[in-house]
């Protein structure tokens, strides 16, 4: 059976695969010879025996002139700038702290010194020996015995102008009566001895508080000095109230104390 030509050449440029030219072998465009015996250039392509066309050694394509869309997902990200959150919280516990150290450093200066002698007032003497030793120690609070603080408590602290602590001392035990007259009696008996131990402590770290605010308003010494002697100084009314206040609160308690004991003879024995 004899072959066309022509139709082997149609059959030979279906099998070509898009994108690629093939010539056959030996073949011109004109049906001619041309190069007879040299491989056509395939561009990589080949067949098998049976027709089928081999791609184990298919070059990659190069890129089409200097236009490549996926250039940007190649390019490094810059790096996320992240910016610290503020520590509310630190910093106010920083300024507090500054505050406290600010505090503490005036109330062992000289200047506090100076005013103190302003503040007390008459008999400073006693209070100047212990702010001698809260400036060695570099301590606010010190244990100092007090014989006026002990024996005249609730008048001693009225006295002083110390009025918001004379209530809690004298008037915090009465609201235990109802709860139980034996704590109360307890904690009555125990008044004396906090006032006399840290009595004049309270009365210094008041007027270091007291002084340290007069001390940051923006006006001369001499307004502060009188308004630093307003603050402090003493009371001689408030002294006889809060002595008179004392007798009736010690009537009151042995009066109690009596009808406590009436109340306990009377009880029957076993």
């Amino acid at each position: 059976m004899a072959i066309d030509p022509q139709d082997d050449a149609k059959s030979d440029q279906k099998a070509t695969l898009p994108g690629f030219q093939r010539e056959a072998v030996g073949q011109s465009d004109d049906g001619g010879d041309s190069n007879a015996g040299a491989p056509a250039d395939r561009g990589g392509l080949g067949r098998d025996g049976s027709g089928g066309v081999l791609v184990d050694d298919l070059p990659d394509d190069p890129p089409v002139g200097d236009f490549d869309p996926l250039a940007e997902l190649d390019d490094p990200k810059p790096e996320a700038r992240t910016h610290p959150a503020t520590n509310q919280t630190g910093n106010a516990g920083a300024s507090n702290t500054y505050k406290e150290l600010a505090f503490k450093d005036y109330v062992f200066s000289d200047r506090m010194a100076d005013w103190l002698l302003v503040y007390v007032g008459p008999n400073p003497k006693p209070y100047a020996g212990t702010y001698k030793r809260m400036v060695r120690r570099r301590s606010t609070m010190l244990i100092s015995w007090s014989f006026p603080a002990f024996f005249f408590t609730l008048a001693w602290f009225i006295y002083r102008r110390m009025w918001l602590l004379a209530l809690v001392l004298m008037g915090g035990p009465f609201l235990l009566v109802n709860i139980s007259p034996v704590i109360f009696a307890n904690t009555f008996g125990a008044v004396p001895f906090i006032g006399a131990l840290l009595g004049k402590s309270m009365y210094l770290n008041r007027a270091f508080r007291q002084i340290y605010a007069i001390e940051q308003m923006s006006i001369g010494d001499e307004q502060k000095r009188e308004l630093i002697k307003e603050a402090g100084g003493i009371s001689v009314i408030g002294g006889v109230l809060g002595a008179f206040a004392m007798i009736t609160a010690y009537g009151m308690v042995l009066v109690m104390l009596a009808a406590l004991l009436g109340v306990a003879a009377q009880l029957p024995t076993y």
